[in-house]
């Protein structure tokens, strides 16, 4: 089934989130690109809260829907540790994947697609714009992502290795 996800409901349920996240005040938002760009914006909106490029102790990591958890882990993978961010929300996830955000305001079913307000039918299909990385665990400790070579100093990586894994294009597109 096509769930078609009007402004309407978007404007809603960005704010009930907005009012889940008024406990982790004050804090930064990071948006995933792409339809975690819009949400990231609306929030700053709502909350007064910055928008950030990088995520830092006070981010909190925002994502239109967490599909299969792919997209979010590649984002906390590569930028940061568990313990580097506040929390991590989405407006939706799917019911049958084991992977959450920690805050989500609606759940779809697998076989289910919802088209966004801001997408069209065609650019609503995934686009492979956050690497398809897929972590050995949900949440590597620093000490494990230490050991395979992913921590400097301050537990992120450095511009080299991002741009090793090329990361920085992806980010530098989307983010312009």
């Amino acid at each position: 089934m096509k769930i078609i996800y009007s402004w309407d409901s978007f404007d809603r349920d960005c704010f009930t989130l907005a009012r889940q996240l008024e406990k982790y005040k004050p804090f930064t938002l990071f948006g995933v690109p792409r339809g975690g760009l819009v949400v990231a914006v609306r929030l700053s909106h709502i909350t007064g809260m910055k928008l950030t490029q990088h995520v830092l102790k006070d981010t909190v990591i925002v994502d239109d829907i967490c599909q299969t958890g792919r997209s979010l882990n590649s984002i906390t993978y590569f930028l940061a540790p568990k313990e580097d961010y506040k929390i991590v929300a989405t407006l939706w996830v799917v019911d049958e994947q084991v992977a959450r955000p920690d805050i989500w305001i609606r759940s779809k079913l697998e076989k289910d697609w919802v088209v966004f307000p801001w997408e069209t039918e065609e650019s609503s299909k995934y686009d492979k714009t956050i690497p398809d990385i897929t972590p050995p665990e949900d949440y590597l400790t620093p000490e494990q992502l230490k050991e395979m070579g992913f921590i400097e100093k301050d537990n992120y990586m450095t511009a080299e290795q991002l741009k090793e894994r090329g990361f920085d294009k992806i980010m530098a597109a989307e983010i312009e």
